[in-house]
């Protein structure tokens, strides 16, 4: 086997990157998602190696790598499951919402006219970019832009202010209703709905693709550029949405 077979098996080992992160409450996994995120090496303060006396293999092994990161760091962009859930919640209806929630708390909601007025500002934004998002191969490049910068950066802020909504609707938080939700969304493609329908068990998977995809052809509509495919999936169990 020559080398250029050689340099087209790997090719994809350099160029298109998944990281997948999981693991319970406090284990680490957003931390160690902001790392991959950093813009440059030096973001990630790291300790200098020792550059000769080594005392242990372990010192040796530090310098190759801090010294090969140091050359070619490329940051990760993320997706947090938690903001991919958030999709699927602002599918719904203010009023379902509102009743699953009652019925999840055993508490009446509080009734304000413009916690209703900004749930219905995001859900149509989330509805607009769906759209796009589901004709992906049709959208020019102005539209994939713009939905690049919906699911990777403005997606995050959807997801607080939503949490907000959330959690003014109530007296009580509601707590550990993104896996819940999770769960139903893997049972039924609805966030409000636990009914099982095995057709909608990838439900969250599929869109994850989706996303996945939009990235994928942001990087090819730059080919002659040294933009690689870094991506870290953040916290996949969450709705067990890696279905290992």
């Amino acid at each position: 086997m020559g080398k250029k077979s050689l340099d087209l098996i790997y090719k994809e080992r350099t160029e298109f990157i998944i990281i997948g992160f999981t693991g319970r409450t406090g284990s680490g996994c957003s931390t160690a998602a902001d790392i991959l995120k950093s813009e440059n090496f030096e973001d990630l303060r790291l300790p200098k190696p020792q550059t000769s006396n080594f005392t242990s293999n372990d010192e040796r092994k530090y310098k190759i790598i801090y010294d090969y990161l140091s050359l070619n760091w490329e940051h990760f962009e993320t997706i947090s499951i938690k903001n991919i859930i958030t999709s699927f919640i602002l599918e719904v209806d203010y009023n379902k919402l509102i009743n699953y929630l009652e019925h999840y708390l055993q508490e009446k909601p509080i009734i304000n006219p413009k916690l209703e007025e900004e749930y219905e500002s995001l859900k149509k934004q989330n509805k607009k970019c769906l759209k796009l998002l589901y004709k992906l191969k049709k959208c020019n490049d102005k539209e994939k832009e713009s939905l690049t910068k919906f699911y990777y950066e403005d997606l995050n802020e959807v997801s607080k202010k939503l949490k907000n909504i959330i959690d003014n609707s109530f007296n009580t938080k509601p707590q550990g209703i993104y896996r819940q939700i999770g769960n139903n969304i893997r049972s039924s493609g609805d966030a409000t709905d636990s009914n099982y329908d095995s057709k909608c068990l990838f439900s969250i998977a599929e869109r994850i693709n989706k996303i996945i995809k939009l990235l994928r052809a942001k990087r090819r509509a730059f080919p002659f550029s040294t933009l690689h495919f870094k991506l870290c999936l953040e916290n996949l169990g969450l709705p067990l949405a890696s279905l290992n």
